[in-house]
């Protein structure tokens, strides 16, 4: 039995455009959409799955963009790193 990941995650392709009956897909990249408590849970997520290990990822590309918001002060958070 696999370990339960950390994370709620959506993961899949992103296009050049939409696709067309009977061509092949224009992939030109992925995308992630994860929910965890913190960052570091995401990143520790993102180092055990397949994509990786399997080098479809290259890290130095990697953009990431977080969101959260400040219970105290009522408004949304976002941090950008490319």
């Amino acid at each position: 039995m696999g370990q339960e990941p950390d994370t709620d995650r959506l993961i899949g392709a992103t296009l050049d455009e939409a696709p067309k009956e009977g061509e092949a897909l224009k992939i030109n990249g992925s995308c992630m959409i994860a929910h965890a408590a913190t960052k570091g849970e995401v990143i520790e997520e993102l180092k055990r799955d397949v994509y990786t290990s399997g080098g479809v990822w290259d890290w130095e590309k990697v953009c990431s963009v977080s969101k959260s918001r400040d219970p105290v002060m009522k408004r949304e958070q976002e941090e950008r790193m490319c």
